[in-house]
């Protein structure tokens, strides 16, 4: 009769990443190759800010308000701040004009944060 032979593990060193805004980094660690037993603890990282950089600016007109575009250099997503506080004819103007780029889906979704004039566009 064959007696169960021990496993030996065969650890290797496995490299940890930093996280972006759009995947979670994690630590150093060591992992058998076999059994996929960790030894060292993984520590998972929480997501990194976005890094917005300017775009562009459209100054306020009689029909519309003012307005700067920032891109985050990693994924994408634009912010768009209002310069000018919107009134509730604003509001309406640029929920409206959204809700136009998202259904000819040039944008996956919007978020609108009145009380900061902020609005945040995933561009597909």
């Amino acid at each position: 009769i064959d007696e169960p032979v021990e496993h030996v593990h065969d650890y290797e060193f496995i490299e940890g990443k930093p996280s972006t805004c759009t995947e979670y980094g994690y630590s150093d660690y060591y992992q058998c190759k076999d059994c996929k037993e960790i030894v060292d603890k993984r520590e998972n990282f929480e997501l990194a800010p976005h890094e917005y950089e300017f775009i562009k600016e459209e100054e306020a007109t009689k029909d519309s308000v003012g307005y700067r575009v920032y891109k985050c250099k990693n994924c994408n997503e634009e912010l768009i701040k209002y310069n000018n506080a919107l009134n509730k004819e604003d509001k309406e103007m640029v929920m409206t004009s959204l809700k136009a780029l998202v259904d000819k889906g040039l944008y996956e979704n919007q978020r609108l944060d009145i009380n900061n004039q902020t609005i945040w566009l995933t561009k597909r």
